[in-house]
């Protein structure tokens, strides 16, 4: 029965096992490139699908704000001079949002020194409304002749001798400008603009209308001058700003081609995205066999074609969690048992990782098998061997029975001769003190804290004694090293194996270790011994101890069959 199931596991089961092993495993290393597509646009969906939407937002944002923009930078006109700011042309710009640029401080005191300009030349515009001034040039002249006209009215000159009107040239302009000396009684004021300079002699004596007249002209040019002053005051504060405007003039521009770089960058990131979308898609769409991909992923379009790539996912997922079921569906369930109890079991994960995983446990298997492969060939060459011996040993034994036959006639003489040869007490006694000196090296061995006596009385008649003192029943693990001393005495002299039932189960884990350790040794010491020990549960015996011997884990299937296997480690 046992030799036909290892050669039927060897012809039959462990070929079919690894047959079957290995193409689940080929299998699911196929599938790998479609879990990989599946993964694949689930991250992305997962981790760009928000940014994607973020810059297509921000974009149009910012299309919108370039438009705004240009339009602004169109209806900008600035003069070239200060003086005519008045005629400033400067769009309206709040509802504008500056935020939009990275630096708004700038641009923002741009348009706000336009306005600051403006309105500065305006107020003096309106100041000097009364004049007719056609530049600052004339507003700066007018008010130094105001100053120079108001200090000789306040200290006038003596008139030259016996003169009443003097024409004269100012030195300083270098005869080119000519100065009118005009007595005080009789200046007017139509003759403020013959000369840059008036002089205001005073006469001698003046009337009380005169002195009134000079008083109330000298408070209206206090006055006209205190205005162009303050034009002037105005026109300074303009000129200082539009210096600033000058400096910043490239601004608006600047800023436009700003916008459109940025705008720029975010195209490019939008398209990057775009592609890889469109390429993990077109890989899903192959894999699966779904035809062409159409989907795009523009502006319009997008929400849709994220809805659709993500309907197409959960219909890729459910098809492939199908067909990794039905791979491991094929497997035979006394390997998904076995992997179950090693906490192996294989995983329906949709993960590169998950599938590799899953390859690895059924590389392991198939190991495992080509190992078992391995020791059933032992077995059986084992099996046969011992099958040849039993053939041997029928031979012998017809032959012994031929003998026997014929030698009947002469058995008496026979046993006489054997009677007088063989000394049965000595034999018993001799084999008495064998066992003696057995018992107590193995007990030695295995209860090294214990000092037993195994006296041999006589005629094969044993008395134990530990520490000195009779004990009329050992324990467990004494009788057991006992046994085990008497059944290597006999297995020594009569050349028989040694075979020990329930051999690790009276023994605690300590004196368990020194117990195989001696099993190892006895074998090592008699090569040509064969040592069976059976082992009920093998909960305390390490791998590494059973990993020294030949050892078979045998579950009973029946009353009267058994299941023999090489053992595994758990």
């Amino acid at each position: 029965k046992w030799e036909d199931e290892v050669n039927n596991r060897l012809s039959e089961g462990i070929p079919e096992d690894v047959r079957i092993t290995e193409k689940a495993k080929d299998d699911l290393d196929k599938i790998k490139p479609k879990v990989k597509a599946i993964v694949s646009v689930k991250k992305e969906i997962s981790e760009e699908k928000e940014n994607f939407e973020s810059l297509i937002q921000k974009k149009s944002k910012l299309d919108s704000a370039l438009k705004d923009w240009k339009e602004i930078v169109k209806k900008v006109n600035i003069p070239m001079k200060a003086w005519n700011m008045e005629n400033a042309v400067i769009p309206e710009i709040d509802d504008f949002d500056f935020d939009i640029f990275e630096d708004s401080e700038n641009v923002r005191s741009y348009f706000e020194n336009l306005q600051k300009c403006k309105k500065k030349v305006n107020k003096l515009k309106e100041i000097t409304s009364e004049f007719d001034f056609n530049s600052s040039e004339d507003l700066e002249k007018e008010k130094t002749d105001a100053e120079e006209l108001l200090e000789t009215l306040k200290d006038p000159e003596d008139p030259p001798e016996d003169a009443t009107e003097v024409l004269l040239t100012d030195p300083a302009s270098g005869g080119k400008y000519p100065v009118i000396s005009i007595p005080i009684n009789e200046y007017r004021k139509n003759m403020q603009k013959v000369n840059r300079t008036p002089r205001v002699h005073k006469k001698e004596e003046l009337s009380e209308e005169e002195e009134k007249k000079l008083e109330t002209r000298q408070k209206n040019l206090e006055k006209t001058l205190k205005k162009l002053s303050k034009a002037k005051q105005n026109l300074d504060n303009a000129k200082e700003t539009f210096k600033a405007i000058e400096s910043d003039k490239s601004l608006p521009e600047d800023k436009r081609e700003s916008l459109e770089t940025k705008i720029e960058n975010i195209q490019d990131k939008i398209k990057e995205l775009r592609d890889r979308f469109k390429g993990n898609g077109s890989i899903l769409y192959n894999r699966f066999d779904r035809g062409d991909f159409n989907l795009d992923f523009k502006k319009e379009t997008s929400k849709n074609d994220f809805s659709k790539i993500s309907e197409v996912v959960k219909e890729c997922e459910s098809d492939i969690k199908e067909e990794i079921s039905k791979i491991i569906g094929k497997i035979p369930e006394k390997i998904l048992e076995k992997l179950k109890k090693a906490e192996k079991e294989l995983e329906v994960e949709l993960s590169t990782e998950s599938i590799e995983k899953n390859i690895q446990k059924l590389e392991k298997i198939i190991k495992d098998l080509k190992e078992e492969r391995k020791k059933q060939k032992e077995i059986q060459e084992w099996l046969q061997k011992e099958k040849n011996n039993i053939q041997d040993q029928l031979k012998d034994l017809s032959y012994s029975k031929y003998i026997l036959k014929n030698l009947l006639p002469y058995p008496r003489a026979l046993y006489k001769i054997a009677d007088e040869k063989v000394d049965l007490e000595k034999i018993v006694d001799r084999l008495g003190d064998y066992i003696q000196e057995s018992v107590e090296k193995s007990y030695r061995n295995i209860i090294p804290d214990q000092t037993l006596e195994f006296v041999h009385k006589r005629e094969g008649e044993f008395e134990p004694r530990l520490n000195g003192q009779y004990i009329s029943n050992p324990s467990g693990s004494q009788r057991a090293a006992i046994s085990f001393g008497i059944m290597y005495t006999l297995a020594s002299q009569f050349n028989l194996p040694l075979v020990m039932d329930e051999a690790a189960d009276r023994f605690d884990t300590h004196r368990l270790s020194d117990f195989l350790s001696l099993t190892q040794q006895v074998a090592e010491e008699n090569k040509n011994m064969q040592i069976c020990l059976t082992i009920y549960k093998t909960n305390d015996v390490s791998d590494s101890e059973l990993e020294k011997a030949n050892t078979y884990e045998v579950q009973g299937q029946s009353y009267s069959q058994k299941s023999i296997q090489p053992y595994e480690a758990k």
